[in-house]
């Protein structure tokens, strides 16, 4: 029997809520609809640490960010000869990567060669660049090659093309194959036109905790910046430019980039429709795991914020659809998932024995619709000393706990209260379940061995990684 090929799917910058069947009736994506009907997926699921260099270093080794020290955007993952290409390739399968990477070191390396061998991980077959976020009419590197291939075009379509190539060549065999698209990620505006077209900004509704009177960093906002002039411009250059260059409007929510947010994601839609038919066309859907997700959310002016890093749901929580035999169309999981979960889960779903350095815990048996005691909180982190100083915390099926360095921060029952508007981390009638939650957090710490540093001493030593490359 051929065993089941993984094509796995992922997005950059994509809340959980922005999918049509997961509840956001405004967004056009009837292909993740239809995976989500024929699969399986997950109502908690959340980045371990929602910065793009972090999560992948999570998701590709298996464990914490911590335990691999990736802990900031462009910085290496170690070499060590573990984690999922390996795996995959240890059991007989193809192993292929298409789309960013963002592990291979410095900031000066965003657009450099990533050299066949072992700084890709056990990924064999390679196409991509480290990092861009440049959408149209841009580059990519081919394998061995080191000359750029230029491209005409919109990339997710380049890149679906690809996809489509590497199923088409390596049908025959047991293949893996991970995609990882750069988009909805800012610049939101680099979109086809025809799909921005979908979408009228004048209807669409931002999410209730956005306040259209409050500038993001507004120092009324409890641990935010104080004020938009120390901000990191970082935070709000790419999502303005183009649409309003003021610096007194530049703040405040726009009904265009919420609009070309949604269009990158049904352009997503579409791409992931072609790779699902030409599976179908290929009698290949059946034998074939399709997973999507995303590495982190966004803010989107939600709680006065954009971009990821925050400790709110909007940043932290992303999408996870799994389709495969043996998962009951329709399966929804409430227990919360984290990134180290994903590759023992996903290898045990292939008769893969996960190897013993996973941190996290397979739901494969709970998608076969098994019984299995399954964790009861997901642990999560960020070390950026932003608008939210360095945090950790954990999310459960309902409640958000969070920790900076100075203490307890925030509470949320995400049950009553989805958008996190009252913070119940003082309210004297919730102590009983903030004692228990402190519980599972201090649990959840000291198990994965997590000392909290503070940024200035992480950001320090980030820098030296950065520049061995």
């Amino acid at each position: 029997m051929k065993k089941p090929n993984l094509v796995f799917v992922f997005a950059d910058q994509m809340r959980a809520m922005d999918i049509n069947r997961m509840g956001n009736r405004q967004v056009t994506s009837p292909n993740l609809d239809r995976l989500c009907d024929e699969g399986g997926s997950f109502s908690t699921c959340v980045s371990c640490f929602p910065v793009c260099s972090p999560y992948r270093a999570s998701l590709i080794s298996g464990k914490y960010p911590t335990s691999v020290d990736v802990l900031d955007n462009d910085v290496p993952l170690p070499i060590n000869g573990q984690g999922f290409g390996f795996a995959l390739k240890s059991a007989g399968y193809t192993t292929g990567w298409i789309g960013k990477w963002h592990l291979y070191g410095g900031e000066h390396l965003r657009t450099a060669f990533i050299p066949p061998g072992e700084h890709r991980h056990g990924f064999d077959e390679f196409t991509g660049v480290n990092c861009a976020h440049q959408y149209f009419d841009y580059f990519y590197y081919k394998n061995d090659d080191p000359q750029k291939v230029f491209f005409k075009g919109y990339e997710p379509d380049i890149q679906t093309d690809l996809a489509i190539e590497y199923i088409e060549k390596n049908k025959d065999r047991p293949f893996s194959l991970f995609v990882s698209y750069g988009t909805p990620h800012d610049p939101f505006y680099d979109v086809p036109q025809k799909y921005k077209n979908m979408y009228n900004s004048e209807e669409l509704l931002f999410r209730d905790n956005v306040d259209p009177g409050k500038l993001l960093y507004d120092d009324s906002l409890p641990g935010n910046t104080p004020n938009l002039d120390s901000a990191n411009p970082k935070s709000v250059y790419s999502m303005h430019d183009h649409y309003d260059n003021s610096w007194e409007n530049r703040g405040f929510p726009q009904k265009e980039v919420l609009r070309d947010y949604y269009a990158a994601i049904t352009a997503l839609d579409y791409n992931i429709g072609r790779l699902t038919d030409r599976l179908r066309t290929l009698n290949l859907l059946d034998d074939t795991i399709i997973v999507f997700t995303s590495d982190h959310g966004e803010m989107m002016y939600s709680q006065g914020l954009v971009q990821k890093n925050h400790p709110y749901d909007e940043s932290v929580m992303v999408p996870f659809i799994v389709r495969c035999n043996g998962i009951q169309p329709g399966t929804e999981i409430s227990a919360p998932f984290n990134t180290p979960d994903i590759m023992p889960t996903l290898l045990e779903l292939m008769d893969i024995d996960p190897p013993d350095y996973c941190e996290g815990t397979s739901f494969a048996a709970a998608l076969r619709g098994e019984q299995q005691e399954l964790p009861s909180a997901a642990y999560i982190m960020c070390s950026w000393d932003w608008a939210v100083p360095e945090w950790r915390g954990i999310r459960t099926d309902r409640y958000s706990y969070i920790e900076t360095k100075a203490g307890p921060f925030a509470m949320f029952d995400n049950h009553t209260d989805p958008f996190q508007l009252h913070n119940l981390i003082d309210n004297p009638d919730f102590i009983s379940v903030r004692d228990v939650l402190k519980e599972q957090y201090v649990h959840l710490q000291q198990k994965i061995g997590d000392p909290f540093e503070p940024w200035d001493i992480i950001k320090e030593r980030m820098r030296q990684k950065r520049e061995v490359f």
